[in-house]
């Protein structure tokens, strides 16, 4: 009897527990799952925004089209290029001030509050003070430029450089975030191990380099794979900045798939073209993934 009692209280505890994952499962996949199968499915049809009842299956036109567009191959390597160059210097730059500032010193903790501002900002905030920064008649850089003797650039509307500014504001957006998940990782770490180090008379660069950064790669790898998801598929940023020009200077994949969902309508391009980045992003997590894998097997562990 008791045995029994105890099987029927299992089945009812679990059928409790079934009610309450029905509705957050359910929503998940409404809000996950049938946009991703409805867009793979659009980017097989021929789909005009304002006519969907006219859409036609195409099969894979769309993305043979794609292939065969200049445009989209350029926009693939400025997406690239956005994704990786922003990515080296937020680990960068986010590893040194952590370095610099993770020790409990006075004024440190300020210090850290004023470097996560940033992070506070939406992305098109950020875009709209850092475009007025880069104005070449009102903004501040090219004052500072000038006054330094250096000769003033149109800072986005130039080829050579619209990128390279918009790469900028990224990093300067997204650089405390790294910071502060450094700063937690190297708080993690055994003070006895750094006072080891020191006592056997390494110095600080010796620390940062061969003790510090190899404890703290399964958190670099970490960090490394939402900043390159976040960075590939990047749009506010550089369409209130620069729209994806001049040219097609900063003319990546977000900035075709709006482009080409709502300037020329066709969803099923633009649709393809999302898919297309989806499997880019995948792809760079698996490759991340691996080597976190790697890492952890090695026992770089935190």
């Amino acid at each position: 009897m008791i045995e029994e009692g105890m099987h029927l209280r299992r089945r009812s505890d679990g059928a409790v527990a079934f009610k309450f994952l029905v509705a957050p499962v359910a929503l998940l996949l409404l809000i996950t799952v049938y946009p991703l199968i409805f867009a793979l499915l659009t980017s097989l049809r021929s789909y005009w925004l304002f006519a969907p009842d006219r859409a036609t299956f195409v099969g894979f036109d769309n993305y043979i089209a794609l292939f065969r567009m200049s445009l989209f191959g350029s926009s693939v390597l400025r997406t690239i290029e956005f994704a990786i160059g922003s990515l080296i210097l937020q680990l960068g730059l986010g590893y040194g001030l952590a370095l610099l500032l993770h020790h409990d010193r006075p004024g440190f903790g300020v210090l850290r509050v004023l470097l996560v501002i940033p992070v506070l900002l939406t992305p098109a905030v950020v875009a709209l003070i850092w475009s007025y920064m880069y104005d070449p008649n009102i903004g501040i850089i090219q004052f500072l430029v000038s006054r330094a003797g250096l000769p003033v650039r149109p800072w986005l509307s130039d080829v050579n450089t619209a990128m390279p500014a918009v790469i900028i504001v990224n990093v300067w957006e997204w650089t405390p975030f790294v910071f502060l998940v450094f700063v937690a990782g190297m708080k993690s770490v055994s003070p006895g191990i750094l006072e080891a180090a020191m006592i056997d008379g390494a110095g600080p660069w010796t620390i940062a380099r061969h003790i510090l950064l190899p404890l703290l790669w399964p958190v670099i790898a970490i960090v490394a794979l939402l900043l390159t998801i976040d960075n590939l598929k990047a749009f506010d940023l550089i369409y209130v900045m620069t729209s994806g020009g001049p040219g097609t200077s900063t003319y990546t994949l977000p900035i075709m798939i709006w482009n080409q969902g709502f300037g020329s309508y066709q969803m099923g391009t633009a649709c393809a073209i999302a898919i297309v980045l989806l499997a880019i992003i995948n792809l760079a997590v698996l490759a991340l993934n691996g080597v976190l894998r790697r890492t952890t097997e090695q026992g770089s562990v935190v």
